[in-house]
């Protein structure tokens, strides 16, 4: 222990020793939907979310930026060769597995090894990963050392512990050093409950279509009841109001009914009949649906921009802005993503093969030259626009000549006036 705060009183192993490995964050320090009137986020209603197709496509446009990276390594030439290829054959293999993660809060699996048989050396094959549900996490002294599977789709199945270079996991967002990650479907699920709950906008939107596609409308009818005889002689009666309400229930649109044109001692029909009034357009309900699926977009971290323009930028220049800062923000899960393979995948294997670690990975990031187009400027009237392909200078800018420039410009000043160029 220090005795005091003095720097020159503490040694290099003062230093180096990190005090809190074991810390945790209070249980539920993140709060629960319960505290906003909702019901809780738990992983069915994240299955339930998944199948949204507004949801399908942020989940989309959220793992699109993982596919593209790029990155440097530098280290021991062999060691830093075999990293940088197991790294980009794992990112190929596990990352589609991985950003599950991003939904479900963690992702837990068993990586799978092969040994090459031209170099004799281990590699990654790929990996199995297991439902959420189904993994606990093994601590010592509260480190995680590993995770338990449980089949619980299987009765007889006992649990599986999975150590060391077997067990691999990456929880998303973590904070606080919490064994609970965060999903991006939270701050879709308002909108999300709002749009598609038993009295969601789906619904109304649904009912209104249905009322409308039916007549309904109200139908008058006198008092009393109805006799007639059937074909075995027996009298039969039935109340004028079950009469009216059954033809009112099969009154689909375009249906045709007739009445009698009975009237009463005051001259008033006896039976009438008053069309149905539409309430709205619909239209209405269209927008409010359409704003839900915005705001469900808005709550997994994707701009507006990115599906429509709709901040009136009207220009790519504008427009790319919101793409920029949401391709900046995915570094973050890039990187934490990057550094979970790295640690509990390759290292392993660099140390397995080589017995040495010896190499580093820096300038990782996503990959933007491969998910932005080129956006070529306009040239200025009269000027010829740059190259871009790197093949040469702007031909205007380049001329050596100042008695030929002088003479261009004149031209393209005369062929803007509509007059001839001199000869």
């Amino acid at each position: 222990m220090v005795a005091d705060n003095k720097p020159d009183s503490m040694s290099s192993k003062d230093l180096l020793e990190i005090q809190t490995t074991a810390y945790l964050p209070p249980p539920n320090h993140r709060g629960t939907m319960n505290d906003m009137g909702l019901p809780m986020f738990t992983l069915r209603q994240v299955e339930l979310m998944r199948r949204d197709e507004q949801v399908k496509l942020g989940e989309r446009i959220l793992k699109a930026p993982l596919m593209h990276i790029k990155f440097e390594v530098s280290g021991r030439p062999d060691v830093a060769a075999f990293a940088q290829q197991q790294m980009l054959r794992a990112w190929d293999s596990v990352i589609p597995k991985l950003t599950t993660a991003m939904w479900y809060k963690v992702c837990c699996g068993e990586p799978i090894y092969r040994k090459n048989q031209t170099t004799k050396q281990m590699e990654i094959a790929g990996l199995n990963d297991f439902h959420p549900s189904d993994c606990d996490f093994l601590e010592i002294d509260k480190k995680l050392v590993g995770i338990r599977v449980t089949d619980r789709g299987s009765v007889a199945s006992e649990p599986h512990d999975l150590y060391g270079m077997k067990a691999f996991h990456y929880i998303h967002r973590q904070q606080f050093g919490s064994r609970d990650g965060v999903s991006e479907l939270e701050g879709a699920y308002r909108p999300w409950l709002t749009k598609t709950g038993r009295d969601g906008a789906l619904a109304c939107l649904t009912l209104w279509n249905y009322k409308n596609a039916f007549n309904s409308g109200m139908m008058f009818h006198p008092p009393g009841e109805y006799q007639w005889t059937d074909g075995n002689g027996m009298t039969q009666i039935m109340p004028y109001r079950d009469i009216a309400r059954q033809a009112m229930e099969r009154n689909k649109t375009g249906n045709v009914m007739a009445f009698p044109s009975v009237f009463d001692e005051k001259g008033n029909l006896l039976w009438r009949y008053e069309q149905p009034k539409i309430n709205g357009d619909g239209s209405g309900l269209i927008q409010y649906v359409e704003q839900l699926n915005t705001e469900m977009l808005r709550g997994m971290g994707i701009p507006d921009d990115i599906i429509s323009q709709t901040s009136g930028t009207g220009s790519y220049a504008g427009r790319s802005i919101p793409f920029q800062a949401f391709l900046t923000s995915q570094n973050d899960t890039v990187k934490a993503m990057f550094q979970a393979v790295e640690k509990q995948i390759v290292a392993h294997l660099c140390w397995w093969n080589f017995q040495s670690r010896d190499f580093e990975f820096h300038g990782v990031e996503v990959d933007r030259a491969k998910l932005l187009p080129i956006d070529q400027p306009e040239a200025p009237p009269g000027a010829t626009p740059p190259d871009m392909s790197g093949g040469g200078e702007d031909p205007n800018a380049a001329m050596a000549d100042p008695q030929q420039a002088a003479m261009l410009a004149a031209a393209q000043q005369q062929q803007m006036a509509g007059a001839a160029p001199p000869a």
